[in-house]
């Protein structure tokens, strides 16, 4: 009993060498001789005191625990350390004498030299850290090789032997462990703390010398912000010390004659409510009297208190703004100077080729409109740099007005209509919106327009459909220009309005351009508080649509009709446009919506994919009677009204139906009013439902299946959707789920119950949306054929086929 005491407090005294080691490795941690030198000498002392007190099993043979403190110095202190300790120890061993003396003292050098080779497999060949499994590996050492060693040369009896071991392996094993699971943890601590150091004195390093500013906001419970972070550049930049911004936030003030305080708290204010990043650009003042710029940017997020925290950085742009000073001043200067040259070539060029070119050779003839076409190439480019220019500079000037935007639309499509006459484009008008206001600068938006024709028709093949819509959508007008071209490539749509961006895979250059209109576009649709944004996908073309704040629509009591709401049309075929303004007004009290066709071929075009009323037929365009045969060759157009207006005593309308009715020039609003009534009274109503859907090739599928007794209004996005469910009364909803601006069973609660909803999509239906349906049927596994069939089954009120459903909603 007394021996196990013994040991056990010898092991406690290794143990309270813990501190000290610890302490000894942090402070030389990167003097590796002179720490383990300290090390040997401390692990020699420990081992002095262990034999101080140490159990003497039968006189000369003394047991305690010298193989844990002999192990430990090699395990934390290396080579040096065990040398140093293991040769003292032995020494000392032999010092003290007795049978065991020479056993003893060979036994603490075997040890260490054991432990000594495991420190250097595992810290010089494997590369390790010291880990658990390390100091297990050495515990095994204190435990077994004194036991081997004096087995192999001790001479003490058996007994003694047995007596001695049972003491000493649990003992130096144990210790080992204990000191040494204490040691790792404390060296992991350490290292972790010096990683952190290390890394925030780079973080310091990189944002002391970086040319931002680096800092941090927090708000507290009052809601006032405080600097918790400023790196010393800001110093540098703004010339604030660190600690002064640190301590009063207000200190910003000082930089600016303006109340920068107040305009950052608004910023923040904005930032909390919209959970968004903040940034704003400001002039200041340096202490010498200069002008500086500054840019400052700060991203939000939340604390683990919950707290809104802004991490930002300061910039100084100074040089910036001043070289774009120097390149406005630049452009500036140079456009005006090349306007005037210009404008004499041009109005030069102008004169010689409308003087007559008959009497001219072909080949001068033919360089003479190249050095034409070019000078107002030229002329162009010069008004979009300068419009740039006054853009970057906040210079560009808005005379707003309350303006009709069909008017607009009319005049860019007379204009577009001599741009590219080569490649005979076809400019079609649907106008959803009679008589639709909106607040704009004239002349801009004309600009706009021009510039996103020019582009359709640029970008058309040859004999291609370009069609600009006018819609109503939430409360804005909404210009839609549509062409047939090859689409946006999906790697170039973020860059589309930068200046100068042009797609470089595509056909861009053999079709000329600045590559500034959309980017101007852009800055003066934003001016007149509308947005510019564009739906295309790639090989199908694009459309650019323009949203503006709508005013009001005369005659609608302030609300806007939308075609696709009402599903009642009136086609318009006419380039005169006092009687385009009198047959659009006429029809707007009835309901009618007037889309608009400026020749025979697009007027077709359009009574082929939509379904009219009436077609109102100004025989002015030229020979009606081509049209008119067309229209009652095609089964799709067989029975369609025709209201024409004729000369007085003009009578060539060719293959005529029952139902055409003639209208003398000019024409009057109140016999178009009688003629569309008694058109109206002709065409009982009929079913009415709405197809959601983006594929259009569907939406013409089905307007063959549902024949004319259904009248199909389409929607190809979910806000066109909605749209329509805002201002029109359906029988019937047919859903697709998946719309290019959201999904489709977001329309489903939005929809009155007593409306029949019936989805036909390739996705499946969330179980709490498919109790609201009629019915649900997916792509691919039902026909177009038997969707059409559920849909009139529907509308009849008869029950349905249930075999075509799917299980969600059968």
């Amino acid at each position: 009993m007394q021996g196990i005491v013994s040991m056990v407090e010898s092991g406690s005294i290794v143990l309270l060498s813990v501190l000290i080691v610890s302490a000894i490795h942090s402070r030389f941690a990167n003097r590796f001789w002179v720490g383990s030198a300290l090390l040997g000498l401390l692990f020699t002392l420990v081992g002095v005191v262990v034999m101080e007190n140490g159990f003497e099993v039968v006189p000369g043979i003394l047991t305690d625990p010298r193989g844990a403190v002999v192990v430990l110095s090699a395990a934390f202190g290396g080579p040096v350390s065990v040398a140093i300790t293991a040769s003292s120890l032995a020494f000392l061993r032999l010092a003290y004498g007795g049978v065991g003396a020479v056993a003893g003292a060979t036994y603490i050098l075997g040890t260490g030299l054991a432990a000594g080779l495991l420190w250097c497999w595992w810290f010089q060949y494997l590369k390790q850290r010291p880990t658990i499994l390390y100091v297990v590996s050495q515990a095994i050492v204190a435990g077994t090789v004194p036991s081997v060693i004096l087995l192999t040369i001790s001479n003490a009896p058996w007994d003694v032997f047995l007596v001695s071991n049972a003491l000493l392996i649990p003992t130096n094993f144990l210790a080992t462990v204990l000191m040494g699971s204490m040691l790792v943890r404390d060296f992991e601590r350490s290292h972790a703390i010096r990683e952190h150091d290390e890394k925030q004195a780079q973080i310091d390093a990189i944002a002391e010398h970086a040319p931002v500013a680096l800092f941090q906001i927090v708000r507290d419970r009052d809601g006032m912000p405080n600097f918790t972070y400023v790196s010393r550049a800001v110093e540098r930049i703004i010339e604030v010390r660190p600690d002064d911004l640190l301590a009063d936030f207000e200190k910003l003030d000082t930089i600016s004659d303006g109340e920068v305080t107040a305009l950052i708290k608004d910023k923040l204010e904005a930032s909390v409510a919209e959970f968004g990043a903040w940034s704003h650009e400001m002039s200041c003042r340096t202490s010498g009297g200069q002008e500086k710029w500054i840019y400052i940017r700060a991203g939000i997020r939340k604390d683990r208190d919950g707290r809104c925290v802004w991490d930002g950085s300061i910039v100084d742009v100074t040089e910036r703004k001043i070289t774009e000073k120097l390149q406005d001043e630049f452009i500036s200067t140079v456009s005006h100077e090349l306007r005037t040259p210009l404008t004499s070539i041009r109005g030069s060029l102008g004169l010689v080729l409308g003087l007559g070119t008959e009497q001219l050779p072909d080949k001068l003839l033919g360089m003479l409109n190249i050095a034409n076409r070019n000078a107002e190439r030229l002329v162009l480019l010069i008004n979009d740099l300068l419009d740039m220019q006054k853009i970057r500079s906040g210079k560009m000037r808005m005379s707003m007005k309350r303006q009709e935007i069909r008017f607009h639309v009319d005049d860019a499509i007379t204009s577009a209509a001599n741009y590219a006459p080569d490649k005979k484009i076809r400019l079609v008008v649907e106008d959803h919106v009679p008589a639709g206001e909106a607040m704009i600068d004239p002349a801009r938006l004309d600009q706009v327009l021009a510039n996103l024709l020019s582009n359709a028709i640029k970008f058309s093949p040859k004999e291609g459909v370009v069609t600009t819509s006018i819609h109503h959508v939430d409360d804005k007008i909404r210009i839609s220009v549509t062409d047939e071209g090859p689409g946006i490539p999906a790697a170039f749509r973020d860059r589309i309005f930068k200046p100068f961006c042009q797609n470089e895979m595509s056909n861009t250059r053999s079709v000329g351009g600045t590559g500034l209109g959309l980017n101007i576009s852009k800055a003066l649709v934003e001016a007149m508080d509308g947005t510019l944004w564009f739906d295309s996908i790639e090989g199908s073309g694009t459309t650019f649509h323009v949203d503006l704040p709508a005013v009001s629509v005369q005659g609608m009591g302030g609300l806007m009709p939308n075609v696709l709401a009402t599903g009642r049309r009136v086609l318009i075929c006419s380039n005169d446009g006092d009687l385009t303004r009198t047959a659009t007004e006429t029809a707007a009290p009835l309901s009618l919506v007037a889309d608009i066709a400026q020749d025979a071929d697009a007027a077709y075009g359009l009574a082929c994919r939509n379904q009219y009323a009436a077609l109102v037929l100004d025989a002015g365009i030229g020979s009606p009677a081509p049209l008119l045969n067309r229209l009652a060759a095609d089964e799709r157009t067989r029975d369609f009204p025709v209201i024409a207006v004729v000369e007085s005593g003009e009578d060539d309308c060719g293959a005529v139906t029952e139902t055409l009715i003639r209208l003398a020039k000019p024409l009057e609003k109140v016999g178009l009013r009688q003629a569309l009534d008694a058109v109206l009274a002709m065409r009982p109503a009929r079913s009415h439902i709405l197809y959601v859907e983006d594929d259009t090739y569907l939406h013409e599928i089905f307007r063959q299946h549902l024949g004319e007794d259904v009248n199909m209004t389409s929607a190809r996005t979910l806000t066109e959707a909605r749209s329509c469910l805002a201002t029109g009364k359906f029988d019937l909803i047919l859903l697709d789920l998946e719309l290019p601006d959201g999904a489709g069973q977001q329309l489903v609660k939005e929809i009155a119950p007593s409306t029949p909803i019936i989805v036909f999509s390739a996705y499946d239906v969330d179980p709490d949306v498919a109790r609201y349906v009629k019915g649900v049927m997916t792509k691919s596994r039902v026909k177009e054929a038997e969707v059409a069939q559920t849909v009139l089954a529907t509308l009849a009120g008869k029950p349905l086929d249930r075999s075509h459903l799917s299980a969600s909603a059968a």
